[in-house]
């Protein structure tokens, strides 16, 4: 009603009902679905009640078909799972995203009882992995150096662009390196 623009992000489907998909396709809406892997065995260890990723590239295609702008956020990428995002691009553009951003994992300074669960799911102690990678601490959370998320980030921008999509780095510190102002 207002004209202002917004964007929802949601690992959901639920958008796909009609009185939802009416008002997405009438306002100024961005839909962004957050998918780190196309893998449904892994991601149905990892996002733990959340949709399949089939069922996601589904609703990006469904969004996309009515006219809906849609975009994929992988957030988090995955430790020693990174090239799944490149799986992730293809799925997504082929399914009419037009947005891909790209965010790394940033791990709690607490433990927290989803770590067990990731580290169990990947095959590795995410904890380790960070300590092993040199992992900052950075308020409440430990970040993997810059060093080594910006080649990732730059090569996952050229993946999105060679698959017709525009690029963000939603790390904040590397957002620079996106197409628009925003990582959205």
């Amino acid at each position: 009603e207002t004209g202002h623009r917004a964007v929802v992000s949601t690992k959901g489907v639920e958008l796909l009902d009609d009185r939802y998909l009416d008002a997405l396709v009438r306002g100024r809406f961005i839909v962004q679905i957050s998918l780190s892997s196309v893998d449904n065995s892994l991601m149905r260890r990892v996002d733990l009640r959340a949709p399949s990723p089939t069922r996601r590239i589904e609703a990006i295609r469904h969004l996309s078909d009515a006219g809906v702008p849609v975009s994929v956020r992988v957030q988090p990428l995955l430790p020693t799972r990174e090239r799944d995002a490149e799986d992730v691009i293809e799925a997504s553009a082929q399914a009419g995203a037009q947005h891909a951003a790209f965010e790394h994992l940033k791990l709690g300074v607490e433990s927290w009882r989803g770590r067990d669960a990731l580290s169990a799911a990947l095959g590795v102690d995410v904890a380790a992995d960070f300590r092993r990678r040199r992992a900052e601490r950075v308020g409440r959370k430990w970040i993997l150096p810059v060093g080594e998320r910006l080649p990732r980030q730059l090569h996952l921008r050229e993946c999105a662009h060679k698959s017709g999509l525009s690029f963000a780095a939603a790390d904040n510190d590397l957002l620079l390196l996106s197409d628009g102002e925003c990582c959205c």
